[in-house]
């Protein structure tokens, strides 16, 4: 099953129980990637705002709610446990003392076993739906004062790489969780010799830990770093201060033309492995690199990355490896 369809079939759930259970307004809707609860909210009239952290197209991005309070909350269920308890806490700074909260995903990204991480912000939860291969999970906002803002939940490790040590900002649930990832430390040890002055863009940055390395042994780098999470451009920012931040999922064409993009890009939407903004990279990667400019990654031993970049650069090039992990590099 795709991402979409979990976010079609996990929508679906809120929407027919909306269809036939009225919500007090006014609604905060998180993170639901779909139109569907939108049009469902607007038909009944309900006043209502959205929060997304990740970039979508026609939507503005925050690393945390605005506005409020707000009587109830929709939430689609986040990604990952560390994930889940950030969102809770920003929910419930945003809610009424006496507001509701609906927890909607489906069976196979966890949400069976969610009702139980809702305490100690919420209480009097219950599964009150199961159908379209998800669940429905309400309850009622309890008085414990929740942990706001996002700054509150801002961790700094030190972090070791061959370019120097770290103090890496970090948030719950972002990429690595705060340390150094095994793959992107393979690309720091084989990391190419760049000009003094070279414009590098990290794509898909996270914590913009690749960044942060590179302005260690490149002062003078004109750096950028993109990603599709606004919470994570907030940590790569505290990692990078004086980089351009870019939220987005793809390469845009107002974008200039760089010397090196280098990217340890997703490779999962959810629990789903898609190789989408992999391919999307690849295939618009040579029309932003300067003549001599390349396209650096890591990826996964099993990932098609040979055939992507193949598709679209003349020169392809194996740069190292181990067990786990391939660096590939695209030249025009």
């Amino acid at each position: 099953m795709t991402s979409a369809d979990h976010d079609r079939r996990a929508a679906q759930i809120m929407t027919d129980h909306l269809a036939h259970t009225p919500v007090e307004g006014p609604v905060l809707l998180v993170s639901d990637p779909t139109p569907h609860l939108g049009r469902a909210l607007d038909e009944v009239k309900q006043e209502w705002q959205r929060w997304d952290r990740r970039f979508t197209e026609g939507r503005s991005p925050t690393p945390w709610p605005q506005g409020g309070p707000y009587k109830t909350a929709l939430v689609r269920l986040p990604r990952s446990n560390d994930e889940l308890t950030l969102t809770l806490h920003a929910v419930r700074s945003m809610l009424t003392d006496d507001g509701s909260l609906y927890l909607f995903g489906a069976n196979d990204e966890g949400i069976k076993s969610a009702g139980k991480r809702l305490a100690p912000l919420f209480d009097q939860s219950e599964a009150i739906a199961t159908k379209h291969h998800s669940r429905l999970w309400q309850a009622r906002a309890t008085q414990e004062k929740p942990r706001a803002p996002f700054s509150a939940w801002k961790q700094v490790n030190m972090i070791t790489t061959p370019q120097g040590d770290i103090p890496l900002v970090s948030y719950p649930g972002l990429f690595a969780k705060g340390i150094l990832d095994p793959g992107t430390a393979l690309l720091l040890e084989n990391f190419p010799t760049l000009k003094d002055e070279a414009c590098v863009l990290d794509f898909a940055c996270g914590t913009g830990v690749i960044a942060a390395a590179v302005r260690l042994t490149k002062p003078r780098t004109a750096l950028s770093i993109l990603d599709n999470d606004r919470l994570a451009l907030e940590a790569a920012c505290g990692n990078v201060p004086d980089a351009k931040l870019i939220n987005d999922n793809k390469l845009c064409a107002a974008l200039p033309k760089f010397d090196l993009i280098i990217s340890n890009p997703p490779l999962h939407s959810g629990k789903s492995q898609t190789f989408d903004i992999l391919e999307d990279l690849c295939v618009k990667a040579p029309d932003h690199l300067t003549k001599k400019g390349a396209l650096l990654i890591v990826v996964q031993r099993a990932t098609p990355a040979q055939r992507l970049l193949e598709a679209s650069f003349k020169k392809v090039d194996l740069q190292a490896e181990n067990r786990s992990y391939r660096i590939w590099r695209g030249e025009n």
